[in-house]
C-alpha cells in the first residue's frame, strides 16, 4: 500500500504545485478571495484591472476561476500568456500589442461563429465586407488541431472541443491547415479585392495584394481597425469582452527581471485610450515585483482598479484544508496528517502565506515520509524537519528576491552575511564586530538588507542605536540552523 493510501487519499495531494496542472479539478479544490465578486463585476462591466500577487499566490487561480464565471455569462474570453511578438529588436511595442489582439479576437470570433453555426446572411453588406477584410488581414494560418483546441483541460472545455470539431469537420472537410482563405470560403465572404473592400480600409492596404501595409499603419488606425473586430464580436453576441494577460514574468528573456518585464509592459499600461475604452476589459495578472515600478513609470493605479492576492493564515489553513478533503473524499483533515500537531505551525510560518510554497514544502515532507517509513501513515518529525530542511536548502530565494546575481545586493551574498552574522535579530556593532569594519559600511550592508524586504527595523529600539530583525520566516530558520543552500 502507498503512503498516500496509507494516510486515505486517493492520490498524492502534493504533488502539483500550479493551477495549470490542476485546472481540471481547480473547483473543487479552490478557494476564492472575499474579493472576487467585486472584481468579477468590475471586469463584467468591461473595467480594465491589475491583479498583483507574489509567485505562487493564486493569480493564475483567480483568473481561472474567473474565467469560468465570465463564460457562464457569455463573455467572450481572450487570453495572452506568450510574449514572444514583443521579444524581437525595434520600436512600436504598442502596434505589436494591437496586432496581437486583435488577430487573438479574430480567432475567438471565428471559432465562435462555426460554433453557433452564425450565418452572414444576416450581416449588412458592409459587415460582411469588414469581417472578410478582418479575417485576411488578421487571421493567423494554423493547424486543424490547433485551431479545434480551446484549452482541453476543464471538462467543459473538453465539451466544447468536441463540439467545435465535429462542426468545423462539416464546415471545412480534410484540410489540415486553417488559412484566411479557407475561413472566409466556408463563411460565403465576399472575396477581397479593391474594387469592393469597405471604402474606409483603402488607405491601409498595398494596391497589388488588398493586404494592409503593418510597415506604415498608424497606432489610431490599427486602434480603429479593434474596434470593427469589436462591432463584429458584439453582432454576433458578446457585449462583455474579456482579454486577460498572464505570465510576463515567465517570459525567458526577461523572467525575473523588473525592469524589462516593465519595459515591455510600460505602452499598454502608460496607454489611457486603450485601458479605458469600455467596450472591452484588459485584465492583467502581474508579479507584485512590479507595482512599485509601473508607479514610478506613471500608470495610474488611482484611475485604474487594482487588487491584490494575498492570504493569512487562517486562510491558507482553509486553503490546505480544502485541498485535503477533496483528495480524501472528506475523511481525513491537515492537522491529523503528523505525529506531532505542533508541526503544524512551524509549516504554515514558513509557507509564508504562500499556497503554492505549501504544497511544495509538503511534496518535501512527504517524500522524506515515503522514504523513511511510507507504512506508518502519518508524517513523523523526522520526516517533518527532514522535509523542512530539503525544502530550505533548494529554496529558488532569488525568484523571490530578484537581483543581479555576483553583486552586492545579490540575495544569496545578503543571506552568506546574515549567516556569518550568526542571529535573526542584531544591531550595527554586531555586522562591525563579525566583519571587522567600520560602522559606516556596516550600515550600508544593512541598508541592503533591508531595501531587499530581508529584515525591518525594531520600532521598540531603545537608544539611538538601530535593531534589526530578520522578516522573512525562511532566511530566519536558514539563519538560525545554519543551514547551506544549493
Amino acid at each position: 500500500m502507498t503512503l498516500f493510501e496509507k494516510m486515505g487519499f486517493k492520490e498524492n495531494p502534493f504533488s502539483k504545485f500550479s493551477a495549470e496542472e490542476e485546472v481540471a479539478y481547480l473547483e473543487k479544490i479552490y478557494v476564492p478571495p472575499k474579493y472576487i465578486s467585486t472584481i468579477l463585476n468590475d471586469i463584467e462591466g468591461n473595467n480594465s484591472r491589475f491583479i498583483f500577487g507574489e509567485r505562487g499566490n493564486g493569480k493564475s487561480a483567480l483568473m481561472f476561476d474567473l474565467i469560468d464565471s465570465l463564460r457562464e455569462k457569455k463573455a467572450l474570453v481572450i487570453m495572452i500568456d506568450d510574449y514572444q511578438f514583443l521579444m524581437s529588436s525595434g520600436n512600436h511595442l504598442i502596434l505589436r500589442y494591437l496586432r496581437e489582439i486583435s488577430e487573438k479576437l479574430i480567432k475567438e470570433i471565428t471559432r465562435e461563429m462555426i460554433l453557433k453555426e452564425i450565418k452572414i446572411s444576416s450581416f449588412e453588406i458592409v459587415e460582411r465586407e469588414k469581417l472578410a477584410f478582418l479575417i485576411k488581414n488578421f487571421f493567423r494560418t494554423s493547424s486543424k488541431k490547433e485551431f479545434e483546441n480551446f484549452g482541453g483541460l476543464t471538462p467543459s472545455e473538453k465539451a466544447y472541443n468536441v463540439a467545435f470539431a465535429n462542426i468545423l469537420n462539416r464546415l471545412i472537410g480534410g484540410a489540415v491547415t486553417i488559412t484566411s482563405d479557407l475561413i472566409s470560403k466556408a463563411f460565403g465572404l465576399p472575396v477581397i479585392e479593391e474594387k469592393n473592400i469597405y471604402r474606409e480600409y483603402l488607405p491601409l492596404i498595398k494596391k497589388t495584394t488588398s493586404e494592409i501595409d503593418f510597415t506604415k499603419i498608424t497606432e489610431n488606425e490599427l486602434f480603429n481597425l479593434l474596434g470593427d473586430a469589436l462591432e463584429i464580436a458584439n453582432l454576433i453576441g458578446f457585449k462583455n469582452i474579456v482579454f486577460f494577460f498572464d505570465k510576463v514574468d515567465e517570459e525567458r528573456e526577461i523572467a525575473g527581471k523588473i525592469k524589462e518585464e516593465t519595459d515591455i509592459l510600460e505602452p499598454i499600461l502608460l496607454s489611457n485610450k486603450i485601458l479605458l475604452d469600455r467596450r472591452y476589459s484588459m485584465t492583467f495578472l502581474l508579479w507584485s515585483k512590479l507595482k512599485s515600478e509601473i508607479e514610478n513609470r506613471g500608470v495610474r493605479l488611482d484611475k485604474i482598479g487594482h487588487v491584490n492576492v494575498n492570504w493569512n493564515n487562517t486562510e491558507i489553513l482553509e486553503i490546505i484544508e480544502k485541498r485535503i478533503s477533496y483528495f480524501s473524499d472528506g475523511s481525513a483533515s491537515f492537522i491529523k496528517l503528523f505525529q506531532s500537531p505542533d508541526d503544524v505551525d512551524l509549516i504554515l510560518s514558513l509557507a509564508n502565506k504562500s499556497p503554492r510554497d505549501l504544497i511544495i514544502l509538503m511534496n518535501k515532507i512527504y517524500t522524506q515520509q515515503e522514504q523513511i517509513n511510507p507504512n506508518l501513515g502519518l508524517f513523523s518529525r523526522i520526516s517533518v524537519n527532514q522535509g523542512i530542511n530539503e525544502f530550505l536548502i533548494h529554496y529558488n530565494f532569488k525568484a523571490k528576491y530578484p537581483t543581479q546575481e555576483g553583486s552586492k545586493q545579490d540575495i544569496r551574498t545578503t543571506i552568506l552575511r546574515l549567516k556569518k552574522i550568526g542571529k535573526s535579530d542584531f544591531k550595527i556593532k554586531d555586522i562591525s564586530n563579525v566583519y571587522k569594519i567600520e560602522d559606516n559600511k556596516s550600515r550600508n550592508y544593512a541598508r541592503i538588507m533591508k531595501n531587499l524586504g530581508v529584515v525591518s527595523e525594531k520600532e521598540d529600539t531603545l537608544g539611538t542605536e538601530k535593531e534589526y530583525v530578520i522578516c522573512d520566516p525562511k532566511i530566519k530558520f536558514v539563519v538560525e540552523k545554519g543551514l547551506d543552500l544549493s
